[in-house]
Order: C-alpha cells, then structure tokens, then sequence
C-alpha cells in the first residue's frame, strides 16, 4: 500500500510522509519500493528519499544503490554513486561487487571504486591476487583509470 502511494502523482502531498514510514520500516521491500520511486523525476521526493535511505543500514542499502548506479536516472546514478563511496568499508564493499554476476553491477563498482581514487587502491591490490580473471580485470580497469596514486 505504501508503495502504490509513493507512486501514485494523485498523493504528492503525502509522498514525504510515506517515504519517513517506508524508512522505519526499513526491511528489503521497503528499500526496494523507495529505490524504485526515487528514478521519478520529482526533485523534492528524490531528495527526501536520499536522505531516508543515508539512514538505513549499510548493508541493507548497498545492493541497491548499486543497482540504481548501473541503470538510473544520470541524477539518481550520480546520488547513489556518492552515497555508495560513502558508506563505511565502501571500498571493501565495492571490491567485493567486482565479482557480481551481472556485469553491469561490475562495471558500477568498478567505476565508483575508480572514483574514489587513491582511498580504493589498497582494496583492488589485494583483489589482483584472485583466482577469478573477471575481478581482476575489473581491478586492473579501476586501477588504471586511478593512475599515478595506483
């Protein structure tokens, strides 16, 4: 029900409210209903939605933030992606993602890690020394896009 408010154009003077209840929720689905209305192109919602997500838990948000870098709105991609970088152990946890299945979802964490520079590049020299060729050429990309700090 809280989903169908957040995307219903008739409800706009409750989308705020509804957005603070989906945040104490706080469960998958909750996440899910607000990453999905945040491509939406009303700034006000998108903003409140930020902010909403900043407080949940790392874990519970890092997935799909990750998602909406790989295939958002320029806007929502480039608010995910700092949101991502940061989170606490984000180079950890983007390093980790460079071994995803879905290779859009490599390329996002590939990219980020890129972005955040020579802070990334103890975490992808230690991705180099494993078994799986398509981490370590996310890796590489990542480290060559760095430069000289890598």
């Amino acid at each position: 029900a809280l989903k169908q408010e957040l995307n219903d154009p008739d409800q706009a003077s409750l989308h705020v409210q509804t957005i603070a209840a989906l945040q104490q929720i706080g469960d998958e689905a909750a996440v899910t209903a607000l990453i999905t209305a945040w491509a939406q192109p009303d700034p006000v919602r998108q903003q409140a939605i930020a902010q909403a997500l900043t407080q949940l838990e790392p874990d519970l948000i890092f997935e799909p933030l990750l998602i909406a870098c790989a295939g958002s709105t320029p806007q929502v991609t480039e608010q995910a992606g700092k949101m991502l970088r940061q989170l606490p152990d984000s180079a950890t946890l983007l390093v980790a993602a460079l071994g995803n299945l879905e290779p859009a979802l490599r390329s996002s964490a590939g990219q980020l890690l890129a972005q955040m520079g020579s802070g990334s590049v103890p975490a992808l020299i230690m991705t180099l020394g494993q078994a799986d060729q398509t981490v370590r050429s996310a890796a590489v990309s990542a480290l060559s896009k760095i430069g000289a700090p890598a």
